[in-house]
């Protein structure tokens, strides 16, 4: 199974977009969709998660049904241990958190949290039908286990159980359970989780040479395995898809995924949360397809061949690396996930204030070679930029990276004003800016999606101006 995985934490999408992303990954080969749909959809389970813009269950029972109709077998995610923050941060659910300064992890030994979760998989089924595969999440679950009374228990049997106890809900509709691995490995729970569940192995920063010592000792301990690359994760910017780390990423996980029998399926993950457009990473998203076309094509083939067929020219990859690069420490001048969490809260005035201060007194690198960092991010954007620039015109891909590349530079440049020289003066060329992300976000989110997300993203730097 080729696997695309439809996300929408933080965002809320148009039904046309999403239409327009679903043909996009069909007609690249992709046949199946990973559904973490969220708040997405108005849930009667938890009505208070819904957004004004989210989808009925008739427009997304439309968008399953076309989906189907493009050969996409739909799997179903659910998360059940952590990233709750969705739920949890409506007081209506604080008392299901496992730690209550944290609104990410679920706690097991409450037994209403079982009840609700139980409620929301049946929903989940009746509204999907019939699947084969289903996904409860259950990965970077930190705050697990640790309230007075789940740990008096050991943290492995407790996750095997709640997982398992849940999983009943599926196993009697004959729909095989499945959970991230990355919490399997860390506590060492292979020995208590059952075979029955299928593991899905995220693995985003291996490269091309496609070696995963973990997904081995997953296999060897007898799981079926999905194993996951990812064209959006941490790495990248809010415009583009880190291209250094993606590119040979999902070449090797493909190249694992072809040779290993007991891995059933690679998932291409795409989190959202990143912002930056699916769109853009379709070049990205045909390296499996294209290894399948052609059995045994060596990765400085596959960079050949897509960056001509996208971009006009052999060496597009390598404008994409430069343009795209990307140092994650950034996103912490910005309220993009400012507390850690997956929860869209806005951030307060003082935050980036706040945090510069303690920057300082600490001599964080963050901030003492911030200067140093944009010189050279500028630079490279600046060679990617204009090894694309030729090629705009009579390409359509090359002409997205570089209208996103340039909003980049935008948004580096009051960045680096904004730190260094905050002054209220700037405030109206942030505000310009804002609009110009919403209208970027827009082409796949709805209107208050964007807007919602464009001020994630800058109001930390409106703030520290109007401060100054």
């Amino acid at each position: 199974m080729l696997i695309f995985h439809f996300d929408s934490n933080f965002v809320q999408r148009t039904i046309p977009a999403a239409k327009a992303i679903l043909k996009e990954v069909s007609a690249l080969g992709y046949n199946a969709v990973l559904w973490e749909l969220e708040d997405q959809v108005r849930w009667e389970t938890c009505p208070e998660c819904a957004q004004a813009d989210s989808w009925s269950k008739e427009e997304f029972k439309e968008l399953l049904a076309y989906s189907r109709g493009l050969g996409l077998e739909p799997i179903p995610l659910l998360q059940t241990v952590g990233h709750g923050e969705y739920v949890m941060k409506h007081p209506a659910y604080r008392h299901f958190r496992e730690d209550a300064g944290h609104s990410d992890c679920y706690c097991t030994s409450n037994p209403e949290v079982r009840a609700f979760l139980k409620r929301w998989l049946e929903e989940f089924v009746e509204l999907f039908g019939s699947v084969k595969y289903f996904h409860m999440g259950g990965d970077e679950a930190w705050w697990f286990g640790s309230c007075p009374e789940c740990s008096r228990r050991k943290r492995g049997e407790l996750y095997a159980e709640h997982i398992f106890d849940l999983a009943e809900v599926l196993l009697k509709h004959g729909i095989r359970p499945g959970v991230w691995g990355d919490m399997i490995l860390k506590e060492n729970m292979l020995d208590v989780v059952p075979k029955s569940f299928v593991l899905w192995d995220w693995q985003y920063h291996v490269g091309a040479e496609g070696v995963f010592p973990t997904t081995d000792k997953l296999l060897a301990a007898g799981f079926d395995v999905f194993l996951c690359s990812s064209a959006k994760s941490v790495a990248d910017s809010p415009f583009l898809p880190n291209a250094t780390l993606h590119i040979p990423n999902l070449y090797g996980v493909n190249l694992k995924a072809a040779r290993e029998a007991g891995v059933i399926g690679h998932c291409v993950t795409s989190w959202s949360i990143r912002q930056n457009l699916i769109d853009l990473a379709k070049p990205i998203l045909e390296i499996p397809c294209l290894m399948a076309q052609k059995p045994g094509i060596p990765y400085p083939e596959v960079r050949t061949a897509l960056g001509k067929k996208y971009f006009g020219f052999e060496n597009a990859f390598e404008a994409l690396e430069k343009l795209s690069a990307f140092d994650s420490g950034l996103r912490r001048y910005t309220g993009v996930q400012w507390d850690d969490l997956k929860d869209s809260v806005t951030p307060p005035a003082e935050m980036l204030k706040d945090r510069i201060a303690q920057w300082t007194k600490d001599q964080a690198p963050i901030w003492t070679k911030f200067t140093e960092l944009l010189n050279e991010l500028d630079a490279a954007h600046q060679e990617g930029l204009e090894m694309l620039r030729p090629y705009a015109k009579d390409f359509p891909m090359a002409a997205k990276w570089l209208k996103a590349g340039e909003l980049q530079e935008t948004f580096f440049a009051l960045l680096r004003k904004a730190v260094l020289t905050p002054n209220a003066a700037l405030v109206p060329f942030l505000e310009a800016h804002r609009q110009e992300v919403v209208d970027y976000l827009g082409a796949e989110e709805t209107p208050a999606s964007a807007r919602k997300n464009a001020e994630l993203l800058l109001k930390p730097l409106r703030d520290y101006c109007q401060n100054a």
